[in-house]
């Protein structure tokens, strides 16, 4: 944008010459006292009789004042403006003054029709030149409105930081090519009524939306944050569809995608903790831990441990089941299927060759009876736990 060649000076600003001037000296001398009357240079004077009709027709040179202090007009450029200063110079006490002239009126034509482009030009931004610091509505204005409805507004900030003091609110999309959304509020609140809050990444190829959520240490620097990140949708067979994913930075080392949750279901990277204390499903089929996993531990630290209705079937399928200690409470302890398969019991011996194992049985009064087999297959009872071949008595007669 063009910017006016001349500063402000006083109106019909004169003096005459201290001194005589030759056609070519570039500075001059006022009379005493009355230079400050012609403001701040840069102006243009007009040396010179007016002559009776007022309109400066005969013979006068216009100067461009470049720098001026007090009385002394400096850096003159001399037969401007198409005039001509005379070969004789110019004498002392011949008048001088500032004029309105076609310079002035071209310069001030210019700047307005530049500007004027500016501001109606459909793709060239105004105040675009040495403009550093810009207020629109100062301290009065409540409201200020940014563009047309219809359309887009952009606002080319070329990497500086904006502030928005209190609330700001936006009608259409607010699109960030770059840079960072960020509040120093102790607290934050976006609102959206009934519509999207929508965060997208606008790349020709697939990549992923970000929304960063910052934590500082107490020295100020960024050392934590996690993101929640949108991957971009594709086409590929058996792949995740836009997933929605978390990722998290603790002290600079980042990983990804260590809570995904996509068409297929929701995946965690990382433990889950239930810390409510249910973990529950309104399907009447409940599928836990089915594939991948050969070692299962389950209620390490529970003194007791409820698997099943009071009804029904508990089924452990494993061909070999290892229990430290098994009670039922109720019911009754099956092993095999009618028909189909084979059960057993297998007790093992215990350490040292003198802890047999044995089965303890309980009679109607609630006597109890140990039953066990000498290492020569004798079936034998006793009223504690054996720890020897000779203990108890032999049941019936055993051949």
């Amino acid at each position: 944008m063009a910017i006016t060649a001349f500063n402000t000076v006083n109106d019909l600003a004169s003096s005459t010459l201290l001194n005589s001037i030759t056609n070519t000296q570039t500075s001059l001398t006022a009379n005493t006292s009355e230079g400050t009357k012609f403001g701040t240079a840069p102006f243009i004077i007009t040396i010179g009789e007016p002559g009776a009709d007022g309109l400066y027709s005969g013979n006068v040179e216009k100067v461009l004042v470049g720098a001026r202090s007090s009385d002394a007009f400096t850096s003159l450029t001399r037969s401007y403006g198409g005039t001509t200063a005379p070969v004789a110079g110019w004498a002392a006490g011949t008048p001088f003054r500032i004029n309105w002239c076609e310079d002035y009126y071209n310069a001030l034509v210019t700047a307005i029709n530049a500007l004027e482009t500016q501001i109606w030009s459909t793709t060239t931004p105004a105040l675009w030149a040495s403009v550093t610091s810009l207020t629109l509505g100062g301290t009065a204005a409540t409201t200020i409105t940014i563009g047309h409805a219809s359309g887009t507004t952009t606002l080319n900030l070329k990497g500086v930081t904006v502030a928005i003091t209190g609330a700001a609110t936006v009608t259409g999309d607010l699109t960030f090519t770059a840079g960072t959304l960020t509040t120093s509020a102790a607290s934050a609140l976006v609102t959206m009524g009934s519509s999207d809050f929508k965060i997208y990444n606008a790349n020709a190829t697939p990549a992923a939306a970000n929304l960063k959520f910052l934590g500082k240490n107490a020295s100020a620097a960024v050392v934590t944050y996690a993101s929640i990140f949108c991957s971009p949708l594709t086409t590929t067979a058996g792949a995740e569809y836009g997933a929605l994913s978390f990722a998290l930075v603790v002290n600079g080392s980042q990983t990804y995608n260590q809570l995904i949750l996509s068409s297929t279901g929701l995946t965690v990277a990382l433990d889950l903790a239930v810390n409510g204390g249910d973990l529950t499903s309104t399907q009447t089929t409940f599928n836990l831990l089915n594939a991948t996993v050969t070692t299962l531990n389950i209620g390490a630290a529970a003194t007791t441990l409820q698997m099943g209705a009071a009804t029904g079937t508990c089924t452990i399928a494993n061909a070999t089941t290892s229990v430290k200690n098994l009670e039922a409470l109720t019911g009754s302890i099956v092993a095999g299927i009618d028909g189909s398969v084979r059960g057993f019991i297998n007790l093992w011996d215990g350490g040292g060759g003198n802890t047999p194992s044995y089965i303890l049985l309980h009679s109607a009064n609630g006597t109890a009876h140990y039953i066990f087999v000498e290492q020569d297959g004798t079936l034998k009872q006793h009223t504690s736990a054996p720890t020897a071949d000779g203990d108890g008595n032999v049941v019936g007669a055993q051949t």
